[in-house]
């Protein structure tokens, strides 16, 4: 579990895949928290995964501020050491050659009272058929019925575009699915960030295991150790001056908030250009903060917060109807009078 979940369990249910556990998380943000800080955007672009999610706890990621930029405090580090063993697998300068179920063991230095990250990135990988990883001299021993049977259950596995990774430490193990650009199903993610969970006295070592024979090649491969010391400190400044007297109504969000001087309000509300925010009657423009959520900036002292929503381009959108509807009736009005009165006989 994730540190944050660590001893809360409130739920258990037996379903038919089995167990289901529900727990909730000792600390969390409320709706409308504050920044007293930026971290600009192309900065952040260029910082490694396991930064992106501390530096969040730090500063609003946002294009441009008129806040203090962020002075990062990294806390995070590499505990990956070196591969101690390896099965079925062999390794020629970038490339990993990995026969079915091949894995290696890695050595770690794990922190303690930290989350442990493995970390794939730029993964590529190139499936190999299994009659590419017999070997030839027990094939000749085969008898023809013997060679053309696995031939024959040989036959459709030749186009192989996915693969399962697993990374075991301890008695967790996590798999992560690679799809590649010519699988139906590619969704562009080209590498993971697989929380391992909440570790105290953690395994000095990690097993990896390719579950596909293939050669893979990684961009970049790491074990991260993320320090949960400073994490309750870190939400509670966040909290600090939060949105109060919160209604959320249809297309509406208000709220008041205190501030003893200048911050960024981040709203765990997804980013749209819909979005209209109001302080105090007064319009001011809704910035895309933390990659995903909106936000905006707030002076010193008490103010009353409106957020509305109107689905982007809904007034063009009416507007063409009405035309349209329009152009109709007009088309019918014309239509009619060159027809002229219907003559009985």
């Amino acid at each position: 579990l994730p540190g944050n979940y660590k001893n809360n369990k409130v739920n258990e249910k037996e379903i038919y895949t089995g167990k289901t556990e529900l727990f909730e998380a000792n600390t969390y943000l409320p709706v409308g928290y504050t920044y007293d800080s930026y971290v600009p955007r192309s900065e952040f672009e260029k910082m490694n995964v396991e930064d992106k999610q501390e530096v969040m706890l730090q500063g609003a990621v946002t294009e441009a501020s008129s806040l203090p930029v962020t002075v990062y405090e990294k806390e995070n580090k590499s505990i990956f050491e070196d591969i101690i063993a390896m099965d079925n697998v062999t390794i020629e300068g970038d490339l990993i050659k990995a026969g079915d179920n091949g894995s290696i063991t890695v050595k770690i230095d794990p922190l303690d009272d930290a989350e442990l990250y493995c970390i794939i990135d730029d993964i590529t990988f190139e499936g190999l058929a299994p009659q590419k990883l017999r070997n030839e001299e027990e094939w000749e021993t085969y008898s023809e019925e013997k060679k053309n049977r696995i031939i024959r259950s040989e036959k459709y596995k030749d186009a192989v575009n996915s693969c399962e990774i697993a990374v075991e430490t301890g008695d967790v193990e996590k798999i992560a699915k690679y799809r590649r650009p010519d699988h139906q199903y590619y969704t562009g993610m080209d590498g993971f960030l697989i929380n391992l969970g909440y570790q105290n006295d953690a395994d000095k070592e990690m097993k990896v295991t390719f579950k596909e024979p293939g050669i893979y090649t990684f961009g970049r491969f790491d074990v991260v150790s993320q320090p949960l010391g400073n994490l309750d400190s870190r939400l509670e400044k966040l909290k600090e001056d939060s949105l109060k007297n919160i209604h959320i109504g249809v297309n509406e969000i208000t709220g008041t908030l205190d501030l003893e001087k200048q911050k960024l309000l981040c709203m765990s509300v997804p980013y749209s250009t819909g979005w209209k925010a109001y302080v105090d009657g007064i319009e001011t423009p809704v910035k895309n903060v933390n990659v995903m959520y909106m936000g905006i900036e707030v002076n010193k002292g008490h103010h009353d917060i409106r957020f509305v929503y109107r689905t982007p381009f809904w007034g063009i959108k009416e507007g063409l109807c009405v035309l349209g509807l329009l152009m109709v009736l007009i088309f019918f009005i014309i239509y009619q009078r060159r027809k002229g009165p219907e003559v009985k006989g």
